[in-house]
Formats: C-alpha cells, structure tokens, sequence
C-alpha cells in the first residue's frame, strides 16, 4: 500500500490536490435549479464588495425589465414581488432598485446589516476592488477603513428607509403553486422570486487536529488591541489571515503565520507587502509548507517539510475560510455544482446502459432472435433468453467468441436502458420546468432523446430481428454510430466556441472535429472507395497495409491501442 501511495503522490509532481469549494449551480441569468430563486454576492464566487453590490443591483434590472410595478396592479400584501436573503452590500443594492422601481419587496437578514464588514477586523484597511472598472453602483462606496466604510455606507441605507426585517433566520424555501414559500423562524413568506445574497456565511473550515477546540482558539478577530505580548499562532493563506497577522504584530505580539503551501498566492497585494514588511522587521515569523497537527494549552506543534516544530503559544487564530451553507442548499432542493444526487446517477445508469447497447451492440452477432415468436409474450421471453439461443451458443464455441461476446454485453445494456431510459424520461416530464427551461437546455436534452430513440428502433430490428441470414450486423448501424458522434462532437464543438469565444477554442474545437469526421465518417464511409480501392485495387501495399480490413481500418487510426485492438496482427503496419 506504500507503494501504491508513493506512486500516486510522484504522479502528482506536486500539482494542487486541493477539493474545489462547490458553489450553487447557477445558469447564466444567476437562476438556481429552483426557479425563481436567484443568487448574487459572494456566493457567485465574486468576493469583491464593488462587485457584489452592482451584481445586486443588476439582478433586480434583469428580473423587473417588462414587470409591472406595485402601484399599477392588484397589490397582494401577503405576495412580494421580491424577498432579498441578505443584507450585504448585494442585497442592499438590490433592494435599492426595488425601492427606484416601485416593487413590492422585502430584505430578510438573521444578523446584523452589513454583518460581514461588521466582522472586520478593527481599523482593517479598506480598498474597494476593481478600481479601474466603471460600475453604476447604488451605493457610493470608498476607500478607507472599516469605520469608515461602514459609517457612508449606513448613513446612505438611513436615508433611503429600505425595507427590513432583521433578526429574522430563514430555514428553507420551496416552491409550491408558482410561488416561492420562504420559511423562517417566525413565520413564512411568499414571492414570485428570491435573490439569495447571504455570502459564504456558513461554518468556520477546521482543522481538525487535537486542541482545536481548546477557548484559546479563535476563528475571527474583532479588536487586536484585545492581544499584547503574547505568542500567537494565525493559520492560512488568504487576506482574512494575513490582515489577522498585521494587525496583531502592530498590537505588540510576536506572531508565527503558518500555511501549508510555498508561497501565497490568492490575497491582495497590498496586504503581501505590508506583511512581509512586518517580516523583515522580524514582528512575523512565516513557515510556509507547514501544517498544525497539535494544539496544547501553552504550546503548539506543526510539520514542516524538514520536521516537527513545538512552539510556545497563548493565542491561534484559524483562519482558513468558510463552509458554505450547504444545509440551507439542501433543504431547499438548490443543486450545488457537481452534486451527484438521485437524477445524476439515473442519467448516469442510463447513458452507460445505452453506450453499451449501441457500442457492443454494432459489433456483435446479428440473428434472429423473434423468429416464431407470434406473441407479446413469446417475444419477451425470447429477448430474455437470448444468450441461450443457438447462433450465439454456436459462436461461443466456434472463432465467433468476440462478436459473441459484444452481443451479451450489448443486449445487457440494452436490458438496463430500457428499464432506466423510462424512468429518466419519467423524470424529465415531471422536472420539465428544469431542464427545459432555457433553449440550449431543451435542444440539448430534446437532442439525447431523439438519438436514443433513433438508435433504440435501429437496435432492435437490425440486431434482434436479423432476417437476412448475416452473421454479424455492421454496416446500417456503424454507419448512423458514425454520422450522429460526428454531429455531436460538431454541436457541441460551435456551442463552446460560443460560450469561449477565444482564438484558441476556436482552433482548437476546429482542428479536433475535422479530425474526427475526416477518419470516422467521410474516409471509411465516402472517400475509402473511389478514391483508394478504385484507384489503387486490393492488392496495393497501401491497401493491404494500411487497409487490411477495409474501410474499417480508417477508425484505427486515431482510435489507439486497445480501441483498435483488432487491426493487431493483420498486417506489419498495425502490428
């Protein structure tokens, strides 16, 4: 097992093996898998307060273009227009724009407002970022210091009379009769849509090592004048933990700063800057490549690439990020990126099931299967007892074993596609207003449909239903199998030179599909015939080298080893 550890960790060559912090999934419109429900701020991986404070008020201009306002329809009290969860500079700006607008609507904040620049750091330095970006912010916001910040930005949210409810913890949202029913700790709500603008306001990462829940340690500072000559420890690599360290070093503390990787990469500039100061100045110890593994009431204990370091310490500051509410996710059917839920592995058993069938399928024995099966019935025990049938049974033991073997596979596949096809069709009727609610979503899942039920039909009658006598089936099958990969890999090729509009994808998507559609589709199937056969004849070292099986030599050559495992031994050019 050792070895097998050591192996993958010299693959790794020192590559980034870090888990990729899951986001909500969110469309281009910022629309969650729960329609109706957007999501802006931080929580789009945007972390910048500039940002997150237009992004907000774009929301609003986006979702409210053509939409009535209060005063000109039926105003239901009970109904908003529009509930903000949040009261970051997001959803104050947002909320904003409701207010310019006229629609009915309403902030909902568990804390405090402005709660994340409240949790500054005392006198932490503010520079607002993107300074070169024109934005038209509802909020003037400007460089400064925490308080400072905080005192324009609440004289602003005073003058406006923004509509709030603080104090107010939402637990869950669901959306039931086209409306949207925000459930919280006092009472319920309801709206035709819900901007979530709550950040990464979730639980502080751990380190999960002993003594870390010990009453020394911290995972926010508030006032580093609480701290005077002590030993203290700060762990991370983001700006959060190296303004924990200037500060605390300018309180008079002799601070150690650990992170586990060579250098920082992530936080601001001016925040390196200040702190390697403070490290010339011999006020910051750093230990880069170094991890706590212990935490002691006087001491603590950390790896470093050369060994195991026991340090005096009174004070550790945790500073490693937050997790994200992922329960409030859960509860309220928001899907998280890359979450395998009960849909993925349904699609996932569906697509296998069906890749087997078409793939072994194409290639295995063709016979048929249904002769003297006059009833629904006699058909169905047929199909399930097709291994067992004679041409096959014949093959197994003759030179046919590898078709042989392809058909078994591919009628498993077909078996299993059948059962789960049904169900995920079942699944997509039911979740339409999902997965069919943009154009590219419903040409995409309109265009897996129709393919399967193409290749289905195809199946069926060509391999199972095989009246001509034919051994194996090849050419009607692999010839469809050819066109629709090719057109598939063209499709989705324009679609992500669209969404990358980048000289390079563009290169790159057309030099791979003219690739494939030369050698998988228009030299076996158009070209191989009239323009080598005819010309050359089949005794042409050309032909019988690099053509030993025909036209169907064409795929082996960018298929490699073991796709084209068949061409091994048919001429001195494949072996």
């Amino acid at each position: 097992m050792n070895f097998v550890s050591n192996y993958f960790n010299w693959l790794q060559k020192g590559n980034p093996r870090n888990i990729v912090e899951s986001y909500p999934e969110i469309d281009e419109h910022n629309e969650t898998s729960v329609p109706g429900v957007y999501i802006v701020g931080d929580l789009t991986s945007i972390p910048l307060l500039k940002l997150a404070a237009d992004g907000g008020a774009k929301i609003v201009k986006q979702l409210f273009t053509n939409q009535e306002t209060a005063s000109e329809k039926e105003k239901n009290s009970n109904v908003y227009d529009l509930i903000i969860v949040g009261a970051g500079p997001a959803g104050i700006s947002a909320a904003i724009e409701c207010k310019k607008k006229n629609i009915n609507y309403i902030i909902l904040e568990s804390n405090r407002i402005l709660n994340t620049i409240e949790n500054f750091p005392k006198e932490k330095p503010i520079t607002l970022k993107p300074d070169r970006v024109k934005l038209a912010l509802p909020l003037e916001m400007n460089d400064g210091s925490k308080e400072t910040l905080l005192d324009e930005l609440k004289s602003q949210i005073e003058e406006l009379g923004l509509n709030f409810e603080v104090g107010t913890f939402v637990q869950k949202l669901s959306r039931k009769e086209n409306l949207i029913h925000v459930e919280t700790d006092k009472s319920v709500y309801m709206a035709e849509k819900v901007v979530l603008a709550i950040g990464k306001a979730g639980n502080s990462r751990q380190l999960k090592v002993p003594g870390e829940l010990l009453p020394k340690v911290f995972n926010k500072l508030f006032d580093p004048g609480e701290f005077v000559d002590k030993n203290i420890l700060v762990v991370g690599g983001g700006d959060s933990s190296l303004e924990c360290s200037i500060a605390l070093a300018k309180s008079g503390n002799r601070i150690v700063h650990s992170y586990r990787k060579e250098k920082f990469s992530r936080p601001k500039e001016e925040n390196v800057n200040g702190f390697n100061d403070l490290v010339e100045q011999g006020n910051i110890i750093p230990l880069f490549e170094s991890t706590v593994t212990e935490i002691r009431e006087k001491e603590v204990v950390l790896r470093t690439k050369e060994d195991s370091k026991t340090m005096p310490n009174d004070v550790v500051f945790t500073l490693i990020g937050r997790e994200l509410p992922t329960k409030f996710f859960k509860r309220s059917g928001i899907r998280m990126e890359g979450e395998k839920g009960l849909s993925w592995w349904l699609f996932m058993v569906t697509s296998i099931s069906f890749f087997s069938m078409l793939y072994f399928g194409k290639v295995g024995v063709a016979f048929d299967l249904f002769a003297g099966a006059d009833t629904i019935g006699t058909k169905i025990v047929a199909y399930l007892s097709a291994p067992f049938q004679a041409p096959l049974s014949w093959s197994l033991s003759g030179y046919k074993w590898y078709p042989s073997l392809n058909f078994i596979l591919g009628w498993t596949g077909s078996i299993i596609f059948l059962i789960s096809g049904i169900c995920s069709l079942g699944f997509l009727a039911r979740h339409g207003n999902l997965y069919f609610r943009t154009p590219w979503r419903a040409f995409k899942y309109t265009y897996f449909i129709g393919v399967s039920a193409f290749f289905t039909i195809l199946y069926f009658p060509k391999l199972l239903h095989n009246t001509s006598g034919a051994v194996e089936w090849i050419e009607s099958p692999t010839y469809w199998y050819s066109l629709f990969y090719c057109g598939t890999m063209l499709i989705f090729a324009v679609r992500r030179t669209y969404v990358r509009k980048t000289r390079y994808v563009f290169w790159q998507m057309t030099a791979l599909v003219s690739i494939q559609i030369f050698f998988l589709f228009l030299l076996p199937f158009h070209l191989y015939k009239p323009l080598i056969l005819d010309n050359l004849g089949t005794q042409h070292w050309i032909v019988s080298e690099l053509f030993p099986s025909g036209k169907w030599s064409s795929f082996a050559f960018i298929l490699f080893w073991p796709l084209n495992m068949w061409e091994f031994g048919s001429s001195t050019f494949w072996t």
